[in-house]
């Protein structure tokens, strides 16, 4: 099966700016960044046991799509054509492409680690670090207030974590370093959204812990 049918399989899709939610002038740094937090969401650690083997072809998606996006050859092809080269590589399936090079999966997963998350590696140490907290605070910007979209894009969180979060945000609310989420919503204090202990959200007023 060809990337680009891998895309659409996985991710809905057979535009790849689309599925990093790029536009076509996009410059490097927003490819870089657009992939890092894409293939963050489907990163081999981040699933259980049982999701690894649909997450890593995810992962190996990305990885051949951020390929053809950093090197001019491949994205002037794919812009005009709509095609990418190499399709249907024997070893496609066992190989990533990392800094121009063709390495093996494990290597390539190693390499991403260090390169885009060290803390992969230290999850102990990245619950409750400042990295953590201004990976949450970005996150509520992005996701306007939401917590789900917190959840969802902060490595680490899943919806048990939904409460600490909750004090989190609070606490940088009350430090101005956030707006509320009415700031977004335009909603009276009585509708703004607060997470339950399942980290889902209800209306009621955010008020820190």
């Amino acid at each position: 099966m060809s990337t680009l049918d891998l895309c659409e399989k996985y991710f809905q899709t057979r535009d790849i700016y689309k599925l990093l939610d790029l536009q076509k002038d996009a410059q490097m740094n927003e490819i870089k960044k657009s992939y890092h937090k894409m293939s963050l969401l489907v990163h081999p650690d981040r699933v259980h046991e049982s999701q690894k083997a649909e997450a890593t072809t995810k992962f190996q998606v990305l990885s051949r799509i951020y390929q053809v996006l950093t090197d001019d050859t491949k994205r002037a092809l794919y812009d005009k054509k709509g095609i990418i080269d190499r399709e249907g590589d024997d070893d496609s399936d066992k190989d990533a492409t990392f800094k121009g090079k063709v390495v093996k999966l494990d290597a390539f997963l190693d390499e991403w680690r260090k390169t885009f998350h060290p803390f992969l590696y230290h999850k102990s140490k990245y619950v409750g670090s400042v990295a953590e907290r201004d990976a949450i605070k970005k996150a509520y910007l992005d996701g306007r207030g939401s917590i789900k979209y917190i959840i969802k894009n902060t490595p680490f969180l899943d919806a048990n974590d939904g409460p600490r979060v909750h004090k989190v945000v609070c606490k940088m609310i009350q430090e101005k370093l956030i707006p509320p989420p009415s700031h977004f919503t335009g909603e009276p204090p009585q509708m703004r959204a607060k997470p339950n202990n399942a980290g889902e959200e209800r209306n009621e007023n955010p008020k820190a812990q």
